[in-house]
């Protein structure tokens, strides 16, 4: 039996398609100035979406006005501990059975990381912190 979310991708797979090809559709990946119009409307787009499925405070705006927040922290969410369990159901939700993600035992053989591959992550992303400091 699938899960709900699964359930419902299935009953709506063809409006999503169609949904994502309404989107296609806009020549939106440019750098072009003719294209502006079309990046913009691209983003109208999935904003209106966005605000669609429920989400608040959805707002487009320039690369210009993105500028201003450059080293300024815009919003913290609370911690979530993300589990074994739920790995495992996104896994399932999506596909996606990498056993880098869903079997920590033979990612410990790897020899990329020791420990969890929840623990590589954290010391990936603290990593990366680090490195982009000192650049």
């Amino acid at each position: 039996m699938a899960s709900p979310a699964v359930a419902y991708a299935r009953e709506n797979q063809q409006r999503f398609l169609n949904e994502l090809k309404d989107l296609l559709r806009i020549p939106s990946v440019s750098t072009t100035p003719e294209h502006k119009g079309d990046v913009q409307r691209a983003a109208e787009f999935v904003a209106n979406e966005l605000r669609r499925i429920g989400m608040e405070n959805v707002e487009v705006t320039s690369i210009e006005e993105m500028k201003k927040y450059i080293g300024q922290e815009t919003g913290v969410g609370g911690w979530v501990l993300i589990t074994q369990e739920m790995v495992d159901k996104f896994a399932d939700a999506t596909g996606d059975h990498q056993f880098i993600h869903v079997d920590p035992e033979r990612a410990k053989q790897t020899q990329l990381f020791e420990g969890n591959p929840k623990e590589a992550a954290a010391k990936l992303v603290e990593k990366l912190k680090f490195e982009a400091r000192v650049i």
